[in-house]
């Protein structure tokens, strides 16, 4: 496991669909290790002989323990779970379909009262195991929000192999030793049972203490046939008294996280969210005020660019900076005879020196944008203030800020 896991991590860092010069760049092709913990809904006996006091209860077991006629209570099983692999391919950014493999193991927990043997009030329980592997097809739909998404996948999958065993504390499916209590056998299974499978989920480029883009999800399987069929026979003096069966699926409801490692991408343009100037004479600029994004603001006003976000000790624009920066570039081209300048600020964190140049090359940063999308250079001028200019003594992130101001 510690070599599997050394392997993810190299990989990982290939897990990339990020913002540059094309604003978007998304896997075309992609591989997602997947880890789900699930929870079984509830699958009920039917009583084919006896009275009621002879009945299996069967439910999800979550870490529950065991105990036997004697309540000892010992083995606490492997909760519900799910590992696997998606191959996928993306049509476009929006949709995409692959391929999926995955091994379950659906763990479900089982007694049943001995008060039809004696009037005490005891039990006993045990755990019915089915490990099944599949293979499936799956199709999603996604919605992008900067680069991020949220999606809802659906598929259909059958199984190729179902293995079940119990596990209890004082047996293995014979709790009649002496001729009294309950044998547990396999009546049928299905060699190649279908099920569908739908989820719903978002993913985040970090955050959760996972420095990388990952997805969460939730989702269930719906069979359209059991795995297998049980029988529980009652036994008193060796002689049968009664009878349950219970016809075990996998109706499962999951908790997934996944990886996407993109082995091929694709690029985007970036979105323009300003409107293309008119071929006109450009609107003349207002003698004290303008209004920019709703609001009026006058000449030699600093004004916060919001969303400009950079890594810590880096002066590479994200994606979200540029959707902010295309406001400023609508402004200038609306109004054509308009001079700005923009200024970088840090906090107080580190050697100020280091500081002051890193917020000069922030600001040149945003220049250099406004400059590829036409912005003449004359009309734009930077500066670098470092920590000198703090805006909030409690709240460093606000002054890690990129500001600009009209000059004439």
């Amino acid at each position: 496991m510690k070599r599997i896991g050394l392997v993810l991590v190299f990989l990982f860092q290939f897990n990339i669909a990020s913002n540059g010069q094309y604003g978007l760049i998304y896997n075309k092709i992609s591989v997602n290790p997947i880890l789900g913990f699930g929870r079984n809904i509830r699958q009920t006996a039917t009583i084919i002989s006896g009275n009621d006091l002879m009945f299996v209860t069967n439910k999800s077991a979550v870490f529950n323990s065991l105990t036997n006629s004697n309540n000892e209570s010992s083995f606490r099983a492997k909760m519900t779970n799910k590992i696997g692999l998606e191959l996928n391919y993306a049509h476009n950014k929006n949709h995409s379909f692959g391929l999926n493999i995955f091994r379950h193991l659906n763990v479900y927990h089982q007694d049943s009262p001995l008060n039809w043997v004696n009037a005490k009030n005891e039990r006993e329980s045990w755990y019915d195991i089915i490990i099944n592997k599949s293979i499936g097809l799956h199709a999603r739909k996604s919605w992008w929000t900067y680069q991020n998404y949220k999606f809802i996948q659906g598929g259909i999958s059958y199984t190729n192999s179902v293995k079940n065993g119990i596990k209890a504390s004082g047996g293995d499916g014979n709790f009649a030793p002496d001729g009294t209590g309950v044998r547990i056998s396999s009546l049928s299974s299905y060699k190649n049972p279908l099920f569908l499978s739908g989820s719903l989920g978002f993913s985040r480029t970090n955050g959760f203490l996972i420095p990388f883009r990952h997805e969460f999800s939730i989702g269930a399987n719906l069979p359209l046939r059991y795995l297998y069929k049980s029988s529980f026979e009652y036994f008193q003096n060796n002689v049968s008294i009664g009878q349950n069966e219970i016809k075990s699926t996998q109706r499962t409801a999951w908790l997934t996280l996944s990886v996407p490692i993109g082995i091929i991408k694709s690029k985007l343009p970036l979105q323009r969210n300003y409107p293309e100037p008119a071929p006109t004479k450009p609107t003349p600029f207002p003698e004290d005020e303008i209004k920019f994004e709703g609001n009026k603001i006058k000449k030699g006003e600093n004004i916060v660019l919001k969303n400009i976000n950079f890594e810590q000790g880096s002066d590479i624009l994200k994606f979200e900076g540029k959707i902010e920066l295309n406001k400023l570039v609508g402004l200038m081209k609306t109004y054509d005879n308009i001079y700005i300048q923009i200024n970088g600020h840090t906090s107080d964190e580190g050697d100020r020196t280091a500081n002051i140049n890193l917020s000069k090359k922030r600001a040149e940063a945003c220049k250099d944008y406004l400059r590829s999308e036409g912005i003449k250079s004359k009309r734009i001028e930077t500066n670098g203030y470092g920590p000198d200019y703090p805006i909030s003594s409690s709240n460093k992130n606000l002054n890690r800020r990129v500001e600009f101001k009209i000059l004439n």
